[in-house]
């Protein structure tokens, strides 16, 4: 797409919630214009469940959550921002709502009356089930336990509120239809008596003829009727695919957009939509061709559908691309034989991957699965080449396929399918057959026919090859299996994800760094050739796209990833440590029928994350709870020895014993000695790393968001760690040393900067460069959005560590060159903490002619470097421009720049 209006230079993410309200975003907004962010980027502030910690579950569109502040603080925030020069990003939840009857008056009202509610189609409701006793009725699954065993405890109570009817569960009001309203003494009868099972009988027929049925909620994971986003309950699904739902969700959102009060917009969660491409058409409509980017999850060499009317993702594909250079591929190899030894695992992430699938279709998303069965049933009783198929064998061909499927998601739609889509289905059908040889292989013919479908009326798709046995469908059956197959994309990318990331991600614990949303951990590392060709890409297909390195959904910090990183420069090392430190806290462990607890497996995990998340004050108390909450929330996600659905309290509590005992109870004193000079290295090795990936990401193409807080050391481990309050004032004063800084000249600058680097461990060298790369971009933002992206050759054969370097280059002359570090582990001994200077010998960056005659700033020391030229070749000397900092980003002489009073477009 077109660069639109008002692309922001970089992004600050803010989480607003009822204990940081937008009053309090409003106050760190100045924060923000010195810190050079060019846009203030929300999660989202519409009305919302009562005490929601990340506005994801909307309960209405079309208002401020008033826990935030409501409308007059929206106003003064968004005013701030304004003033201050800066644009405003939203993050927008189309694909689900929260369904607390107390708070969403649609989804209450469909309660009362089923599908004749004027809101029945706003939710993606089949009210035809197969289940016929949910026929026009809603299943409803918040009870908890059997309900008979609920009713006749005399916990469903018929209360009279005001004028209206309703049943009461606990802190649910459901809206009761009866034939005339009863009296006080009538409802009183009706709610029985405990321990007398015929006089609840009323109250039970009473509750048969409404248009929903109470259920235990574990009856959710196979007889739910309604979409849900992934496997929550409180959450459903919403057909904005629907012209009338699309405009009454976004009527608050198109206004603030009109105001200029909202300037680009995050759209979260596009592959839970039936039709991606189709929404963001009608978004970009409606706004007027805004700023937008998606959250979509790309999979391995998988790419964002170039047809979107979007400016790219919302970054997880940088995050995993930047870290992957800090990983070492030459070691993969011996990484994964230390992890076997050590844990006995020895299943390789394919395998893993495919059983945590299997496990989440057989358990809480069997029932979506259910439904698509019997879809792809009717389409071949429909035709008498396909009626052979029996519903059990298309569940079976169904569940092997999902299991299979290569990644989130293909994007059928009435347009077609691309060449992208196809490759997806085949390689799952290939998988498939692979895994079943003795299932019947016409099946999966049949399957590619219906979820690849063919135009009726020439026979074929574009690319397509004619397949013995199936003749091209009527336009009926087209469209019948046309709509099986977007609602089969809507399966996939979910059960891509609990079975991926909320799952096999917590049980293949080779390199935790590798286990990142959107990342791959079969994939070993990154090597800088491949860096500069997906930047380039991006260059190419989206220059305004999203660049992250941590969001609120990230599995651990920016800066734990860095340091777990390093592991990988060391497999041999890194094996006899863990190995000793397993060893020494062995009475740690609790003996559970017959196994230790933690398992090996789980303490491989912890190990890593404890180097990764050690604070620089050591072990306190709050840093033993955060650890015991992430390995129980560990626990439950791999779904081993505990899970969400069915919770293990010994295990957990075993888990939580022994985090308590190896850090601060009896086996600390033998275990930090022998911890803390390992853990020292990989500190040293992560703060190059980290500040590595601070000048990548500033200069690479696309928009770099900052995640709150990450303006300093990010050791967060995942939510709800990573949500807890930032001290903006800490941040303001030490941005404060930063300006003082900047203020000076070279050499002057040089040696101020000296001891920032050597007192690392508070944060404000990461604060200093983050500060002066976005103050550079908000001066510069053409050079960095639009400028040409040119990769730099490197020669470091005479060191045992590598630089990534590139340039940017603007039409209108500008240049910027980023130079950073990257696999330094053999580099640093204990008289080198850091890679500087001489170290690098006689290293060197090598430049095109065109920018030898150029006189370069490094922004961060405020040296002048100019370019070698010798026998037609250019070059820069790495030890010259990393002579006081292990990183530069080095701009031309006439490059503008802005110090201390940084203000954003």
């Amino acid at each position: 797409m077109k660069r639109p209006p008002l692309v922001p230079p970089s992004t600050y993410r803010l989480q607003v919630h009822k204990d940081f309200t937008l009053d309090a975003a409003r106050a760190v907004v100045p924060y923000l214009r010195r810190l050079g962010a060019g846009a203030a980027y929300t999660s989202p502030y519409f009305a919302a469940e009562p005490g929601s910690t990340h506005g994801y579950d909307v309960t209405n569109h079309n208002a401020i959550n008033p826990e935030l502040g409501g409308d007059a603080a929206h106003t003064a925030f968004t005013d701030a921002l304004r003033d201050a020069g800066l644009q405003h990003i939203l993050d927008f939840v189309p694909n689900h709502m929260g369904i607390s009857t107390a708070t969403n008056p649609w989804w209450r009202d469909v309660l009362a009356h089923g599908p004749a509610s004027e809101y029945s189609r706003f939710f993606d409701i089949d009210w035809n089930p197969v289940k016929r006793e949910l026929r026009r009725k809603l299943l409803l699954p918040i009870l908890g336990d059997q309900y008979g065993k609920v009713l006749e405890r005399g916990e469903l109570q018929v209360e009279l509120d005001g004028e209206e009817l309703i049943v009461r569960y606990f802190d649910h009001r459901l809206p009761l239809t009866a034939p005339g309203l009863p009296d006080a003494a009538e409802i009183q009868r009706l709610n029985g008596v405990p321990g007398q099972s015929q006089t609840f009988d009323e109250l039970h027929e009473l509750l048969e003829e409404q248009a929903y049925r109470l259920a235990y909620w574990r009856t959710a994971a196979h007889e739910i009727n309604y979409r849900r986003f992934f496997d929550v309950n409180t959450l459903a699904g919403l057909r904005v695919e629907d012209p009338i739902v699309f405009d009454a969700i976004h009527k608050l959102l198109s206004r603030l957009v009109q105001e200029g009060r909202v300037t680009g917009i995050r759209i979260d969660h596009p592959d839970g939509l039936f039709d991606p491409a189709r929404y963001f058409e009608r978004l970009q409509t409606l706004t007027g061709g805004l700023y937008v980017v998606a959250e979509k999850i790309l999979s391995g060499r998988e790419r964002l559908p170039l047809g979107w009317a979007v400016h790219g993702t919302t970054g997880y594909n940088f995050l995993n691309q930047v870290n992957g250079l800090f990983v070492d591929p030459a070691h993969a190899r011996r990484m994964r034989k230390v992890y076997t030894k050590v844990t006995g695992r020895e299943q390789n992430l394919g395998e893993v991957l495919y059983e945590t699938k299997r496990l989440i279709m057989d358990t809480s998303m069997a029932s979506e699965l259910t439904v698509l069965a019997h879809m792809l049933n009717r389409i071949s009783e429909g035709n008498r080449k396909s009626r052979d198929f029996t519903l059990n064998s298309l569940r079976d061909a169904l569940v092997e396929v999902v299991a299979c499927f290569p990644t989130y998601r293909t994007y059928v739609n009435e347009q077609g399918w691309v060449p992208d889509d196809r490759t997806a289905v085949e390689r799952a059908v290939v998988l498939a057959r692979r895994r079943n040889p003795a299932m019947d292989d016409t099946i999966f013919d049949f399957f590619r026919e219906v979820v690849l479908p063919r135009d009726p009326d020439n026979g074929l798709a574009s690319g397509y090859e004619r397949r013995e046995g199936y003749p091209a469908a009527d336009a009926a059956e087209t469209a019948e299996r046309l709509r099986f197959a977007m609602k089969f994309q809507q399966y996939t990318s979910p059960l891509q994800a609990k079975g991926l990331e909320d799952t096999a991600f917590y049980r293949y614990n080779v390199l935790l760094s590798l286990n990142e949303v959107g990342g791959d951990p079969a994939r070993f590392g990154v090597t800088a050739s491949e860096f500069h060709e997906l930047n380039q890409l991006r260059r190419q297909d989206w220059p305004y796209e999203m660049i992250a390195t941590a969001t609120h959904d990230t599995k651990l910090g920016e800066d734990v990833r860095t340091r777990i990183d390093a592991l990988s420069e060391l497999p041999d090392e890194w094996g006899r440590e863990v190995s000793r430190w397993m060893r020494i806290v062995r009475p740690a462990r609790t003996i559970l029928d017959g196994e230790p607890a933690p398992d090996r497996n789980d303490e491989y995990r912890f190990y890593q994350v404890l180097l990764g998340a050690w604070p620089a004050e050591g072990v306190t108390a709050g840093f033993v709870e955060r650890l015991q909450a992430y390995m129980i929330k560990s626990a439950k996600e791999a779904k081993r020895h505990s899970s969400w659905l069915n919770p293990d309290d010994d295990y957990e509590k075993a888990i939580a014993n022994y985090v308590a005992r190896v850090l601060s109870g009896p086996e600390s004193a033998k275990l930090l000695p022998a911890f803390t000079p390992f853990q020292e290295r990989i500190a040293r090795i992560g703060l190059v790393n980290s500040l590595s990936q601070v000048v990548l990401k500033i200069a690479s193409p696309g928009v770099p968001d900052i995640y709150q807080g990450n303006d300093l050391w990010d050791f967060n481990l995942m939510d709800p760690d990573n949500r807890r309050p930032v001290d903006f004032d800490a941040r303001a004063r030490a941005l404060d040393d930063v300006d003082r800084i900047l203020a000076l000249n070279d050499p002057d600058r040089a040696a101020a900067l000296a001891p920032l680097l050597a007192n690392w461990q508070d944060g404000t060298i990461k604060l200093f460069l983050t500060a002066a790369g976005l103050r550079l971009r908000a001066a510069q933002p053409d050079l960095f959005l639009e400028g040409e992206y040119l990769a730099l050759d490197t020669d470091t054969k005479t060191v045992p560590a590598d630089v990534v370097a590139f340039a940017r280059l603007s039409a209108a002359g500008a240049a910027a060159i980023a130079i950073a570090p990257h696999l330094v582990t053999r580099f640093l001994d204990a008289d080198h903490p850091v890679p500087c200077g001489d170290q690098w010998k006689t290293s060197r960056v090598m430049l095109p002619m065109s920018l030898a005659s150029l006189t370069f700033t490094d922004i961060f020391t405020g040296a002048e470097i100019k370019p070698v030229v010798a026998n037609d070749s250019a070059w820069l000397f790495v030890g010259q421009a990393l002579k006081t900092l292990p990183v530069s980003l080095l701009v031309a002489a006439s490059t503008p720049q802005l110090h201390n009073s940084a203000t954003p477009n």
